[in-house]
């Protein structure tokens, strides 16, 4: 079985991302007797790292890695947001590699298999708890750690003062125009179906959720809140628990699950809008051509990622002495998939 990091750190004593930063060739903080340590248990251990990164040494500033918190790239928003990024930075020369990890101690792993392909540039895009864990702080610090420019897409709290861009997206404003928008169409009584609710990004959209529904009176109810995990079999399972809530409308926390409810609903023999409303959340390419089209919170995904494209390639060329932070306001796209609820309907 080859010898991986956790194998050397083990026996070092020190942390995986100590020994990573040790084993590669950017500058570090990792103290000089600390990295000849590491180095000679790795040569007396036979460790490999991966031999492509001698053949892209001479290319590292045009290789940009991603780092990101899925299993699955078949949600069509990040791979829509995957591609987007691959292009743009394919038309100014790059090449993008990606590794993904759900957890902090595969993601060390992830980001040193990253450095081995001599990457100049890091995104990184996995979600920031609400309550961060000593791992995943840990995780942030190891991240500045390797010298690397670095783009945080959905991670803003831990990097607050660091020389780094971040994509900040108001996703409590998406959470409150998303359900304000039904309201005023006059439902009192509005479902959503969350995400996991221990992530910013779920979070922050119930915070939004749970403000339009006092600013219309209607107090919050949290058994119309149906947690789900952004995947399609969640918004179909979600249909039937709602409607026995007696919901006439919810509010999806993304496309997917939205896309999960239209499923359900035909086989309940449910219309919606008539019986029922829906909006969903990032503004997909598939909204349009959903019968009906599906109203959606849009978040910018083009622009985002022209930004971080532009960005990180302004880090990898000229370098970033402090942090910027790019603000995004998410805003409503109305279609068919919502109307006026009607008492008798």
């Amino acid at each position: 079985m080859p010898v991986t990091l956790k194998d050397i750190a083990l026996e070092c004593g020190l942390s995986k991302s100590t020994v990573s930063l040790a084993l590669s060739d950017k500058p570090t903080r990792v103290a000089p007797q600390t990295q000849r340590r590491v180095r000679e248990v790795a040569e007396r251990l036979n460790y490999h790292s991966n031999q492509l990164a001698v053949g892209l040494a001479t290319k590292r500033s045009k290789v940009v890695g991603m780092i990101l918190g899925v299993d699955d790239l078949r949600n069509q928003y990040i791979s829509e947001t995957f591609m987007l990024i691959s292009s743009g930075l394919r038309q100014m020369g790059y090449t993008l590699i990606y590794d993904t990890s759900l957890d902090m101690d595969n993601c060390i792993d992830g980001i040193a298999r990253l450095l081995s392909f001599g990457i100049g540039g890091l995104i990184f895009g996995l979600l920031e708890p609400i309550t961060p864990t000593p791992e995943f702080i840990q995780m942030i610090d190891y991240v500045y750690q390797t010298g690397l420019p670095v783009v945080f897409y959905s991670v803003c709290t831990l990097t607050k003062g660091r020389g780094s861009i971040v994509i900040d997206i108001d996703y409590e404003h998406g959470g409150y125009i998303a359900t304000k928008h039904l309201t005023d169409l006059g439902h009192r009584c509005v479902g959503c179906v969350s995400g996991n609710l221990d992530y910013h990004v779920s979070a922050d959209r119930l915070n939004g959720y749970k403000r339009a529904l006092s600013e219309a009176g209607i107090p919050f109810d949290e058994e119309l809140v149906y947690e789900g995990d952004y995947s399609m079999q969640s918004g179909y399972d979600a249909l039937p628990y709602l409607l026995g809530q007696n919901v006439t409308a919810i509010f999806a926390f993304n496309d997917l699950m939205a896309c999960g409810i239209y499923q359900a609903a035909r086989n309940y023999n449910i219309n919606i809008p008539h019986h029922i409303s829906i909006v969903g959340f990032d503004n997909t390419y598939m909204n349009d051509v959903l019968s009906p089209p599906l109203t959606s919170v849009d978040i910018h995904a083009g622009e985002n990622c022209k930004s971080i494209v532009d960005d990180l390639i302004e880090m990898i060329q000229h370098g970033v002495k402090e942090l910027k932070v790019n603000q995004v306001k998410p805003n409503l796209i109305v279609r068919s998939s919502t109307r006026r609820f009607l008492q008798n309907q």
